[in-house]
């Protein structure tokens, strides 16, 4: 009977530890499924005013029912200039769609339904020269426009900070569920090269190429040793990843292209400031 005693606590033993086991196990894929959505997220967007599918396109009624809630339709009639009042609303609510697909929170851009809240200046701005960033000294980029901050309203409890950066050549935008994320993000925009790839002849090609150099710049590694991919789900392309010498980056990043123009953005989560650090490589252009 003792045997058989002892045998009984034993084995409730190795049940307890099943059961504790299993509980740590829990946790941690729990902690994990925590863990990813907490680490802010970016996105960018960028839109070439010279080209032709995105000139006038603010005198099509539909075009604005469809995109614009109706006081954003009334500031763009207002504008001295509607097509850009139009395509920077319209860069905020992408470069917004582009961070809540990442963190699951939207399935679809119904963009009628968001409300941007930043205020859009009436004046022009200085032409731009057409590659800028905001880590690189202005005597090598020339002019650097500080951002109009603001943010767009997704739902009563959900909104996302954005950067816009306006110029006669182009809108961009900068966006992030986080404040002080976006605050330290780093971003570029630069024209397209007329030089052909041989791997991808599209402009998507070109902006993982900027931003490549871009990060091995920052993280002063070889450039070779970064690989920047979109994994296709399905008929759907999920957002771009980053690897680092084969194993995948907690480094969140956006690309965007239209026209002329190709931009970037990425975080990184040591809180490193565009304002405490500076490049000595300039991406000139091509």
């Amino acid at each position: 009977m003792r045997r058989s005693k002892c045998s009984s606590r034993r084995l409730r033993r190795r049940k307890d530890c099943a059961r504790s086991g299993t509980m740590r196990l829990r946790l941690s894929k729990s902690l994990r499924r925590w863990r990813r959505p907490i680490l802010p997220y970016i996105g960018n967007d960028i839109v070439d005013l010279q080209d032709s599918g995105n000139r006038r396109k603010s005198v099509d009624s539909r075009y604005l029912k469809k995109t614009l809630t109706d006081e954003e339709i009334e500031i763009v009639h207002l504008s001295q200039n509607p097509d850009r009042a139009l395509w920077s609303f319209w860069a905020c609510k992408e470069a917004a769609y582009k961070v809540l697909k990442k963190s699951h929170l939207v399935d679809s851009f119904i963009p009628r339904r968001w409300s941007v809240r930043i205020r859009l200046p009436s004046a022009k701005h200085p032409a731009s020269l057409g590659s800028e960033s905001n880590i690189l000294p202005r005597s090598i980029m020339g002019s650097y426009h500080q951002p109009h901050e603001g943010y767009v309203i997704i739902s009563e409890r959900e909104a996302v900070h954005v950067y816009l950066f306006l110029h006669l050549s182009y809108v961009h935008c900068v966006a992030s569920d986080s404040l002080a994320a976006l605050d330290s993000s780093i971003w570029g925009v630069n024209i397209l090269s007329g030089k052909k790839d041989r791997q991808n002849n599209g402009s998507s090609s070109q902006a993982r190429k900027r931003l490549a150099r871009r990060l091995a710049a920052f993280l002063h590694i070889s450039q070779n040793v970064i690989k920047i991919r979109r994994i296709k789900n399905g008929t759907d392309l999920q957002p771009p990843i980053v690897s680092i010498g084969g194993m995948r980056s907690e480094i969140d990043l956006s690309l965007s292209h239209d026209g002329r123009f190709i931009s970037y953005a990425f975080i990184c989560g040591n809180g490193i400031s565009r304002r405490s650090k500076t490049m000595n490589e300039s991406e000139k252009q091509p």
